[in-house]
């Protein structure tokens, strides 16, 4: 398998690599043009650890890309101050651990002072770029439930959402006060650049309480990224 992040310089991710080989999982340098570069690396999250973040993060869902070192890069310039949580997820190409899902996460502090806003509160909808996002779904924790998400445009349902990195949607969810992470696609049957008006999902959530919730779906070549709190009992 393919161990890599952003992060550069000698011994800086000993840790990490302790904690896989503890897990049977072998961390190497993905060579360019040999191995593939379309599962490790893949997608990464910056969450910001203050209320702020829970808010509005507009810098959610990054994708690095490769160098012909090996090495993921993403540009993170736009961060602004504060303690953020990074979250970069993977999946073993071979060994013990094949095609099981890892997520890594380590803090970083931006230089600066940072802003806290109060989290919005729960809400079954919310509107992003002329778009409303509804959510439907009563979860509780530690349970799996169905989810259903629903885009509309000027009151029509949407019927063109496009394939966004192999599906027509990412939901990303992460718990008030802990920023405990999960991430979801939906279950909806892929048909071209045609989907909508409704994504099913299946939602376990692990922990009580307030959720933020991120969709992020694409139409006419734009990414859209929806957010809103959801209660889970």
């Amino acid at each position: 398998m393919v161990v890599r992040t952003w992060w550069r310089g000698k011994g800086r991710l000993e840790h990490l690599r302790r904690w896989l080989r503890l897990r049977n999982i072998t961390p190497r340098i993905a060579r360019k043009g040999i191995e593939s570069s379309q599962r490790l690396g893949r997608h990464r999250w910056t969450g910001e650890r203050t209320v702020a973040w829970l808010s509005g993060c507009r810098r959610l869902h990054i994708h690095p890309t490769m160098a012909a070192d090996g090495i993921w890069s993403a540009d993170l310039a736009s961060l602004t101050s504060g303690s953020w949580r990074m979250f970069a997820s993977f999946t073993p190409d071979n060994g013990a651990q094949k095609g099981k899902d890892f997520v890594l996460s380590r803090t970083v502090t931006v230089p600066g002072r940072a802003t806290k806003t109060p989290l919005p509160a729960a809400a079954g909808s919310t509107e992003v770029d002329g778009y409303t996002v509804t959510v439907k779904g009563e979860l509780m924790a530690g349970m799996a439930h169905p989810l259903t998400v629903s885009v509309a445009k000027d009151g029509k349902p949407v019927t063109d959402l496009q394939l966004y990195l192999d599906t027509y949607a990412h939901l990303t969810a992460f718990h008030e006060g802990d920023a405990a992470f999960a991430h979801l696609h939906p279950t909806t049957k892929v048909d071209g650049d045609h989907g909508g008006p409704d994504l099913s999902f299946h939602a376990e959530l692990p922990t009580a309480g307030n959720w933020r919730l991120f969709l992020q779906f694409q139409t006419g070549g734009k990414l859209h990224t929806a957010a809103l709190t959801l209660r889970v009992g």
